[in-house]
């Protein structure tokens, strides 16, 4: 019995649940319960696809218990058919889990720094002067003069004796 009341195979047959992390772990489980059991990759080689998938399905549809009365070598045949693509499936289902919690991720991050933005862009930017360099101010004449601009930008020092900048008009 898994940690919610159902069997290892009644796990092992249902599908992921939600995209989250409780999913995205529980798939996890359920992947390494299948590898434990170590079957060969090659281990349905020369049987048709369609042939182990319709043993896969007829392993799925079965109770435990009909399961439980079959002869040895079948019951085996269809477990092993079902953890076989079971384990490509979980596989795959994981990766698409994956993919669905980094966009989930993705998406309130975004929408974080959008509502961030917005509360930034409504507030009045102030940069203070004092904050910049002395060659940070020298660098920033030549722009503030603009093209062909013979004028200058005069920088000050006041009393504070912080570097201020006065743009020209």
């Amino acid at each position: 019995m898994s940690g919610d009341g159902r069997s290892h195979f009644a796990e092992l047959k249902a599908d992921p649940g939600a995209p989250g992390l409780e999913s995205l772990l529980a798939e996890v489980n359920k992947l390494k319960r299948v590898r434990r059991l170590e079957l060969p990759a090659d281990l349905f080689a020369d049987v048709s696809e369609k042939l182990v998938d319709a043993w896969r399905a007829r392993a799925s549809k079965e109770y435990p218990a009909n399961l439980e009365r079959m002869k040895l070598p079948r019951r085996l045949m269809l477990l092993a058919a079902l953890c076989h693509v079971r384990q490509t499936e979980i596989t795959d289902s994981l990766v698409d889990l994956f993919i669905q919690l980094v966009l989930k991720i993705n998406t309130r991050a975004e929408r974080r720094v959008d509502k961030a933005f917005a509360r930034d862009a409504a507030a009045p930017c102030r940069i203070p002067v004092t904050s910049l360099s002395r060659g940070a101010v020298k660098a920033a004449r030549p722009v503030l003069r603009g093209p062909g601009s013979q004028q200058r930008a005069p920088a000050t020092r006041p009393s504070s004796g912080n570097l201020s900048v006065s743009i020209p008009s």
